[in-house]
């Protein structure tokens, strides 16, 4: 792919042109991770390029700067005009065309995506995008304000790439940063929730990571508030060890770790339920974005539930009923990101049923049968095992295994049995015609054969037969 990338460069230097693989691709490579898409710039004109190349289409956002993709030797590639960022603010899609390379990187978002490659392999970097690299550090091109104020996702974007490579933000960066958040408001709902599956699509760490670093640079609350106040909330440290402080470098470490009590003066100290749901994150092995949501919404209610109350003559903190608290609030945020109707209903059944996963075994048999005939039963089982296994001392993989064992013993007897109870055969078994009465027959028979255990087809029929008769 890259060698016929360069194939093109070299056709377009020929006609006396400048070409050049821009972006990711060029930082991939310097940090050899695999690269799937390459991108070109160029200052050839369109009629040059359409008459020299294969053109599939014009995927275009704006109507001043062109991006096409052209199509050889079986690969792919966005091909674009230099351009450059006209003087209206935070308006990505006014991009004028550049007369030159240097021109055009000068007003990408970052030094490590500035860099340019030439037919040749050489490296075209005029702003220190390697140092960067080799640094491990997240900075814009020139001006942070300036960069931030021509599109404010870039804010996300520095999220973003400092936790997907674990690099850190430049200072200048991290400021700005700070300063414009609130400028997150002004962009649109869909373009920031891409960026957050962007964020959870790298995998549990990296999500966390991003939150994490969201909350400390003070912008998460302007695009999840739900989210950040729960960083504000106190977990028990018996039921969450997790949460504990687990900052080494403090002189009261170990004075801590020995007492179980608060080092003082720690911004780490604070045992609270927003770092709960990040180690539930960090557990996750999955980079199913929908399930990271869901780990990251699971306890989402507890926002709105938290009490302190006296209990045996000691203060607990309390979430009575969080599960059941988080549907309002997940409406509320799909409803203001725009979010896809399946990534919904998977967020809103696991954080409404992940508490009663974990008793599953104590559970009426037709309450479990209903659970498993979701859709989305998988992603409430990871759901409960991450939030289970974030506790750290207080998980169990006997208990977890034990509980897996009982869900499957129960999906290859109960739940492939209740397969048999269908509208078709309570019909040919009792005549009933289609209609209310006989979902009502179908509701009961698959309730009473459920709880109590029935996997006979002879006992099933005489189940129907009651029911039909006593059914309205």
């Amino acid at each position: 792919m890259f060698t016929t990338a360069q194939e093109i460069l070299k056709e377009i230097h020929a006609l006396d042109y400048e070409a050049y693989i821009v972006g990711g691709a060029v930082r991939d490579f310097i940090m050899h991770n695999p690269i799937h898409d390459i991108d070109i710039a160029t200052n050839a004109p369109l009629d040059v390029l359409k008459e020299n190349f294969h053109f599939l289409q014009d995927i275009s956002k704006n109507m001043n700067v062109g991006v096409y993709l052209i199509e050889k030797n079986g690969f792919k590639y966005e091909i674009t005009h230099f351009r450059s960022h006209s003087l209206a603010k935070n308006q990505p899609e006014q991009i004028n065309l550049a007369s030159t390379f240097k021109e055009d990187a000068s007003q990408r978002d970052f030094t490590i995506n500035a860099m340019g490659m030439d037919y040749q392999g050489n490296i075209i970097d005029f702003f220190g995008g390697r140092d960067d690299i080799q640094k491990k550090s997240i900075r814009t091109v020139g001006y942070a304000f300036d960069r931030f104020d021509e599109d404010f996702i870039r804010i996300l974007r520095a999220v973003r790439f400092t936790a997907r490579y674990q690099f850190s933000l430049d200072e200048a960066t991290k400021d700005a940063i700070s300063l414009c958040g609130e400028c997150l408001l002004h962009v649109a709902p869909e373009r920031i929730q891409a960026e957050l599956e962007k964020m959870a699509s790298e995998g549990g760490k990296c999500f966390a990571h991003a939150i994490e670093l969201m909350q400390e640079l003070n912008i998460l609350h302007h695009i999840l508030p739900e989210i950040a106040v729960l960083f504000t909330l106190p977990h028990s440290n018996k039921h969450h060890p997790e949460g504990l402080c687990k900052n080494d470098h403090c002189e009261c470490y170990k004075e801590y770790t020995k007492n179980n009590a608060y080092c003082k003066n720690c911004k780490h100290s604070f045992n609270s339920v927003g770092k709960h749901v990040l180690e539930t994150l960090r557990v996750c092995s999955s980079k199913d974005s929908f399930q990271l949501f869901a780990l990251l919404f699971h306890d989402i209610g507890k926002g709105t539930t938290y009490q302190l109350r006296e209990k045996h003559g000691k203060f607990v903190h309390t979430y009575y009923k969080h599960d059941a608290a988080s549907a309002p609030l997940i409406n509320t945020v799909a409803a203001r990101l725009k979010w896809a109707h399946q990534l919904k209903d998977i967020v809103l059944f696991c954080a409404q049923k992940h508490m009663i996963l974990h008793e599953a075994p104590n559970l009426k048999g037709y309450t479990l049968l209903t659970l498993m005939e979701n859709h989305y039963f998988a992603y409430l089982v990871e759901t409960s095992y991450c939030d289970s296994k974030s506790r750290g001392e207080r998980f169990s993989q006997i208990e977890w295994n034990n509980l897996l064992k009982y869900l499957e013993e129960f999906k290859n007897t109960t739940f492939l049995f209740s397969k048999n109870i269908t509208g078709k055969r309570i019909m040919e078994v009792t005549g009933l015609p289609q209609g209310i009465r006989l979902g009502n027959v179908l509701k009961a028979t698959k309730k009473h054969v459920a709880n109590h255990k029935i996997l006979d087809l002879q006992a099933l029929d005489n189940i129907i037969r009651f029911y039909a008769r006593c059914c309205k």
